[in-house]
């Protein structure tokens, strides 16, 4: 059983409890990552670099979206900065999925991704490739 943390305002990396980081890495290129979630991603890959040198457990994991980082070279500029990071670190991708989609009209919310399909299984297949070549494990 692991206590993990999900949200990167609310890290405290001295929390001794906490056995398992769990974050979320969209994209490499810091206004990519702020033209699609409204924030860079300075600070995520910062507190990375913090817990890879205090030997912590993390799992880093990218949501691939269609038409946002769907790519090879997307996901391969993501594998740079986390086979950098050394340490107990492994690197889940996600397929992208329309299921949360009601919520968006259930709150009278406008969807910035409504159109968007999930992501083909066999381009995923292709891109969880990448990862293996840089010796990232997909596991902890």
């Amino acid at each position: 059983l692991h206590l993990s943390i999900r949200r990167q305002r609310q890290m405290c990396i001295r929390d001794r409890l906490v056995t398992l980081w769990m974050c979320d890495l969209k994209l490499a290129d810091p206004e990519l990552h702020r033209r699609w979630t409204g924030q860079g991603n300075g600070r995520i890959i910062s507190n990375l670099r913090q817990l890879a040198d205090k030997g912590v457990p993390i799992i880093v994991r990218t949501p691939v979206v269609p038409g946002v980082n769907d790519t090879a070279e997307a996901i391969d500029a993501l594998c740079r900065i986390i086979s950098g990071l050394g340490g107990n670190v492994a690197y889940e991708l996600l397929g992208f999925h329309p299921l949360g989609f009601g919520k968006f009209d259930d709150l009278g919310m406008t969807n910035p991704m409504a159109g968007t399909g999930a992501l083909d299984g066999s381009i995923l297949e292709e891109l969880k490739k990448i990862p293996r070549r840089y010796g990232i494990k997909s596991k902890l």
